[in-house]
């Protein structure tokens, strides 16, 4: 697709799902024209107030999806042109297109991509502190090796960055911290279309901040994990997770904001889910879909979960689904259980709320002290589990403030 962009014809790059666009810029606004061959049904999220047209403009910096009547959606991932020393990085792509099959970073590392480079190869680190992965280009494995499962692998490491890169066409997790402690996530884009194509999974980390990231994904988009799948260290308690001012589509299977299934440790607590878009959550037909999720599927506690201030779009399976259970993913046999749940100012703006389900395993092992401090279906306050379509259930205790 050809699209003019600031008063200049601009390619987007194509993808099975979607088309994209990363563009850099020293305006404050961008000017936006697709032609009128394309017809605009939306463009979200619907925070930027902006109504169906072929023509609009932005402040740069903004994350603009747009979706067609007959067409393939268009993401449009802006940046404020920024002055970079090359000296300062390891590993330096301004542009052009670059293919290394895995690069792995060690302490003191830092890899930047350019908005005009594309570079195909997967990231790791293990043991390492201090290590950055920048820059407004894009990271595409599309195409090359697929027997690292992980797209950015960071194992037992401190004071990791990733700040406004485009990760695209993982077949497995994407970005993925195991057993980490200080990692920061800014800004990054990702895009999949493979299932168990999650977004970010945190897994037995701790003092991890997700921000200001876009994330379609073919499953989870952000899922909190304690897990032994890539190193028994990923078994460890995760501990003050926080994510904000992100924008999600989830497809096919999966979840938007997942806790579990795996949660193969102690406590997972602290967990934080605050002023994000949720454009779509898809019908995933396992009866485990949904945008607010815990499946508690091994031993682990999990409490002091916050959801405050998140707007969804469409859902079209379930709202909230926190369940305790035995799943297929389970390996402990002790069931752990959820307390401690906040919700405050959810809205959600689709025609029909999706239904809400508490539900745990026995009396003892289920969902404790759960309140929600506003739910809104189209700015209409919900304030019982009858006009909410909650249904809670075997030990699980919800209260309406």
């Amino acid at each position: 697709m050809k699209i003019s962009v600031c008063g200049k014809t601009v390619e987007t790059y194509s993808l099975p799902c979607v088309e994209y666009l990363v563009y850099e810029s020293d305006s404050d606004v961008i000017n936006i024209s697709i032609c009128d061959e394309f017809e605009v049904k939306s463009i979200r999220p619907l925070k930027l107030n902006l109504s169906a047209a072929n023509d609009f403009s932005v402040n740069t910096g903004s994350k603009v999806i747009i979706e067609f009547e007959n067409h393939n959606p268009l993401f449009i991932f802006t940046y404020k042109k920024q002055c970079v020393n090359k000296d300062e990085f390891t590993y330096f792509f301004d542009e052009g297109e670059f293919t290394l099959d895995e690069i792995k970073l060690k302490s003191g590392e830092k890899l930047y991509v350019g908005a005009k480079a594309v570079l195909h190869a997967h990231i790791s680190a293990q043991d390492a502190e201090n290590i950055e992965v920048c820059g407004p280009g894009v990271i595409d494995i599309t195409g090359i090796s697929t027997k690292k499962r992980r797209m950015a692998k960071f194992l037992s490491c401190k004071n990791v960055t990733v700040k406004d890169t485009t990760f695209v066409g993982a077949i497995d997790w994407t970005i993925v911290p195991i057993n980490c402690d200080n990692v920061t996530i800014d800004g990054a884009n990702i895009i999949t279309w493979e299932v168990n194509g999650d977004g970010i999974d945190p897994v037995g980390s701790k003092n991890v901040y997700i921000k200001n990231c876009f994330l379609h994904c073919a499953d989870d988009c952000i899922s909190v994990k304690a897990t032994d799948y890539d190193h028994q260290e990923g078994c460890t308690d995760c501990d003050n997770i926080q994510v904000s001012g992100c924008i999600m589509w989830n497809t096919k299977p999966g979840n938007a904001m997942e806790i579990g299934f795996e949660t193969r440790c102690d406590n997972i607590t602290n967990v934080s889910f605050v002023d994000c878009d949720v454009l779509h959550c898809v019908y995933e037909g396992w009866q485990s879909g949904g945008v607010f999720t815990i499946h508690n599927g091994d031993r682990a506690v999990v409490s002091n979960v916050l959801y405050k201030n998140i707007r969804v779009e469409n859902a079209e399976q379930k709202l909230f689904d926190f369940k305790v259970y035995k799943s297929h993913y389970s390996k402990d046999e002790e069931r752990g259980f959820i307390k401690n749940i906040v919700a405050e100012d959810i809205y959600y703006f689709g025609e029909e709320l999706p239904p809400s389900i508490l539900r745990g395993c026995d009396n003892q092992h289920g969902v404790k002290n759960m309140v929600i401090r506003g739910l809104y279906h189209n700015d209409k306050r919900l304030d019982n589990v009858l006009k909410a379509r909650f249904i809670a259930e075997s030990g699980s205790e919800l209260t309406f403030e």
